[in-house]
C-alpha cells in the first residue's frame, strides 16, 4: 500500500518511505502537474476572447504562459526522476529534488503577486471573478502541493547509493543477440566485443 500524503501541504512525514512509496508519489506529482498545464492552457483563450471586459488581461495570460513554462520544466525533471530512480539513486537526484521543492517558492511568490493585482480588487466586470479566481486558485493549488517535496529530499537522500541490478542488462543476456554475414562473407562476433568490454568496465569499477 503506497504511503498516504497528509491533506495538508508540507506536511507529509516520509520516514521510512520506501524509494517505492517515493516514486509512487512522483508520478502523481508529474500527473498533477500536467494536468494543472491543460487547465492553465484551457483558461488562456478565454481570457483573450473576454480581454475588453478585464483589467491588463496581458498581465493574466503572461501569468498562465510563465506558469506553464515552469511546469513544463518540473515535467521534465520529474519524468527524469521516475526513469533513473529504479535503477539507482544518486547525490545528484537528491539535489533535483531539492531545487524542484525550492523554485516551488517562486511560483507561491508569484501567486501571491497575481492574487494582489487581480484578486483584491474591484473588477472592470464582476462577472469574470470566477474566471480569474480559478487561474489563481489551478496555479497556486500546484504550487504549495510541491511544498512535500522538500520532505521527499530528505528521505530520498538515505537511499544514495542504492543500486537496482535486477534493472540492469545482463552480460549473459547478450548471447541473444545475432548477426548474420554480410555480403562479403565477413561476419564479426559482436556478442564477443561486448562481453569483453562489460568484464573490462567491471575491472575498471564502473
Amino acid at each position: 500500500m503506497t504511503l498516504p500524503r497528509s491533506p495538508f501541504a508540507g506536511d507529509t512525514n516520509y520516514m521510512g518511505a520506501s524509494l517505492e512509496d517515493i516514486l509512487a508519489h512522483l508520478k502523481d506529482w508529474r500527473k498533477s502537474t500536467q494536468d494543472t498545464i491543460e487547465t492553465l492552457e484551457k483558461y488562456r483563450p478565454q481570457v483573450l476572447e473576454k480581454q475588453e471586459r478585464l483589467d491588463n488581461p496581458e498581465s493574466i495570460t503572461e501569468f498562465i504562459d510563465y506558469f506553464v513554462n515552469r511546469l513544463g520544466r518540473y515535467l521534465n525533471d520529474f519524468d527524469r526522476l521516475i526513469r533513473e530512480l529504479p535503477f539507482s539513486v544518486e547525490e545528484r537526484h537528491v539535489e533535483l529534488v531539492r531545487r524542484l521543492a525550492e523554485f516551488s517558492r517562486t511560483l507561491d511568490s508569484t501567486c501571491v503577486d497575481f492574487k494582489q493585482d487581480h484578486i483584491r480588487r474591484d473588477l472592470k466586470d464582476e462577472r469574470l471573478r470566477p474566471l480569474v479566481d480559478v487561474i489563481y486558485s489551478e496555479a497556486r493549488s500546484q504550487a504549495i502541493d510541491y511544498d512535500d517535496l522538500f520532505n521527499i529530499a530528505s528521505q530520498l537522500k538515505t537511499f544514495v547509493g542504492t543500486r537496482n541490478e535486477s534493472n540492469q542488462v545482463s552480460i549473459d543476456d547478450v548471447d541473444a543477440l545475432e548477426l548474420k554475414p554480410n555480403v562479403f562473407g565477413i561476419g564479426v562476433n559482436v556478442n564477443h566485443l561486448i562481453k569483453r568490454f562489460g568484464h573490462w568496465r567491471k575491472k575498471k569499477g564502473t
